[in-house]
């Protein structure tokens, strides 16, 4: 073999080495890949999103209300009803946080619907004497 022929050869054979590594390589990337699909938002309504999932719309407690009871200490809310009141209260009272004062109200309002749920007598005699 000529000299030249030698350097075609070796050339040759780069190529295809550095073509079976991009194969290679395309075949181990491409399959992982996922289309994305890109959303804009603003804080505003990711945050209204959030918040629209209250107990009024679900009948469960907001996000928002259970990290509330939690950084309060207060995750068994439903256990003892009454003392998480008390606490939640005591909580907006002293913490400026407006997020601790909407979860005293939803929980407010979740401890009504409990007890209309399970009692409907009783809250709509309730209803009647505070007319």
């Amino acid at each position: 073999m000529a000299l030249g022929e030698k350097g075609e050869l070796m050339r040759r054979q780069r190529l295809i080495s550095t073509v079976l590594h991009l194969v290679v390589l395309l075949l181990v990337a491409v399959p992982g890949c996922a289309p994305v699909t890109v959303r804009h938002t603003t804080l505003q309504s990711t945050y209204t999103t959030a918040v629209q999932a209250d107990v009024i719309s679900t009948g469960e407690l907001s996000q928002l209300t259970q990290q509330v009871l939690r950084m309060t200490g207060l995750p068994t809310a439903t256990q003892d009803p009454f003392s998480t009141f008390q606490a939640l209260d005591r909580e907006s009272r002293t913490d400026q946080d407006q997020n601790t004062r909407v979860a005293l109200i939803e929980f407010v309002l979740w401890q009504v619907l409990q007890q209309e749920t399970t009692n409907p007598t009783a809250a709509e005699e309730s209803s009647r004497a505070t007319r």
